[in-house]
């Protein structure tokens, strides 16, 4: 049996919510470069954003450890809160946008045709990594969205299992994603029909133990080891172009995993914590919204005035539909999901003032 977890610092939550941030602006970033000229995309640490998913998913595992290890009654319902009222804004406005449009744009005229009817079914219903081969268009961000869905499901299974048990997981996952990457190369990321939840399980479960094991110097070590060999073996995936790059993205796991197992103490302004944990708020709507934006932005303005196409301009678009997100879809929805008796209360109180 699992020893029960030591609550970390709440100073911790805030940072992680910075990082977050950092990670989903840094994805963002990214991926300008799919949306017109190079020369005018955002400067980027790496135009690949797969390291910063690595280090969401290690943030999740420690995240999700520690709710439903604290709470662990109503977890289910909270996770639904937590990512259905984003999730479908999301493929709500890529589905909308395709009946507008027909066709979807990215930059340089790409063109992305209307999904069929069952890459409908799976986007909607979160099962594109079950029923569906690897997928990379208008809603690419969805991939790892439905890894972590996988996971979340398998957390209240694996909440009383031994950190030994865990830590021999994150040795399994490890190794067959390293061994199959020798052999098939980048072909192992796209493994169909659930593959990809089994052959990045190891990042989820790295950040898993963090929140058991904290300060343990070994088990840190190995999950860093991990991840800098997934690196090392699938430099293609990572753009390993040029030596800031490498620093960029080797640097980005290790501090990742330097974060979760040993947590800094630092006292920060109060104010410095609000914003941080507004920006964390933001990271998920930014990272699941930012992809489908564009795509609506570029079909309808950029495809006949690409002279307004900017990269600062993108992100800029990118920032304030998540935070409109946020504030009208996100959180709204999300507390009536995850605390519908709350709600109705408060709404009957206010009639009741009112009237």
């Amino acid at each position: 049996m699992a020893q029960k977890p030591e609550i970390p610092n709440r100073s911790i939550w805030p940072i992680l919510a910075g990082l977050r941030f950092f990670l989903a602006f840094w994805v963002l970033c990214a991926h300008t470069y799919n949306f017109g000229l190079h020369s005018r995309a955002m400067p980027v640490p790496s135009q690949s954003g797969l390291i910063a998913v690595f280090c969401f998913f290690a943030i999740s595992g420690f995240s999700i450890h520690h709710s439903i290890s604290t709470e662990p009654k109503g977890y289910h319902r909270r996770r639904i809160a937590r990512i259905l009222p984003t999730h479908l804004a999301a493929v709500g406005l890529t589905f909308v946008a395709y009946i507008w449009f027909g066709t979807m744009y990215a930059g340089g005229g790409t063109a992305y045709p209307m999904p069929d009817a069952l890459k409908w079914i799976a986007y909607f219903t979160l099962l594109n990594l079950l029923i569906l081969p690897a997928i990379m268009d208008v809603l690419f961000p969805l991939w790892s969205l439905s890894i972590e869905v996988v996971y979340y499901a398998l957390a209240p299974a694996i909440r009383h299992r031994s950190d030994r048990f865990i830590f021999v997981m994150i040795l399994v996952s490890g190794a067959i994603l390293v061994g199959a990457s020798l052999v098939h190369g980048q072909g192992a990321w796209l493994a169909p029909y659930g593959g990809q939840a089994i052959v990045f399980a190891w990042a989820w479960l790295a950040g898993w133990l963090a929140y058991s094991v904290p300060r343990h110097v070994g088990y840190a070590f190995i999950c860093g080891l991990i991840g800098c060999a997934t690196i090392w073996v699938n430099p293609q995936p990572f753009w390993l172009t040029k030596p800031s790059v490498l620093c960029w993205t080797y640097g980005a796991w290790i501090a990742t995993i330097a974060v979760l197992f040993f947590p800094p103490k630092p006292a920060m302004p109060h104010m410095i914590k609000q914003i941080l944990v507004y920006l964390g708020d933001l990271s998920f709507p930014l990272y699941l919204m930012h992809y489908p934006v564009l795509f609506t932005v570029s079909t309808a303005v950029w495809q006949r005035h690409p002279d307004l196409n900017y990269g600062w301009l993108q992100a800029v678009i990118a920032l304030g539909a998540a935070h409109l997100v946020l504030r009208y879809i996100d959180r709204p929805l999300g507390q009536a999901i995850s605390e519908p008796i709350a709600v109705f209360r408060d709404r009957s109180n206010a009639a009741t003032i009112s009237s």
